[in-house]
């Protein structure tokens, strides 16, 4: 990617329509997290991106990451979470089957697709310091 890219994505990654998280274990930015929110579909739903370094892989990051990701969507009434990644991402599919989404397997991806309950006083304070 080039710098305009990364410049123009992080001016507008912090809007009303998302929400993201990073993860910091070293005190450096390890994984970053977006929850990505379609409100023009009924019921809201949204996409999630989620990233972590590949030495910092398989450290629980990314299920934290994720973790989080859903709180926030529960906590704002998304009914549908979207995640896609490519056939070969195993990890990303585990991740996935780990948090009880349906996955729907196409030509070289996968679509998951996870239903957060209702918000709780549990899943506010999960967001708030998960």
């Amino acid at each position: 990617m080039s710098d305009a890219f990364v410049k123009d994505y992080a001016e507008h990654v912090l809007s009303l329509d998302a929400v993201a998280f990073g993860a910091f274990p070293d005190g450096k930015l390890r994984g970053v997290a977006e929850l990505r929110f379609l409100l023009k579909v009924w019921p809201w739903s949204a996409e999630v991106a989620l990233l972590v370094e590949p030495s910092w892989q398989d450290e629980g990051i990314g299920d934290a990451l994720l973790n989080r990701l859903i709180s926030a969507a529960q906590n704002r009434g998304i009914k549908k979470v979207h995640m896609q990644c490519l056939r070969e991402n195993m990890r990303m599919q585990s991740l996935a089957k780990k948090h009880d989404a349906v996955l729907d397997f196409d030509i070289g991806e996968v679509e998951a697709t996870l239903d957060p309950p209702w918000p709780t006083p549990m899943s506010v304070y999960a967001e708030l310091f998960g």
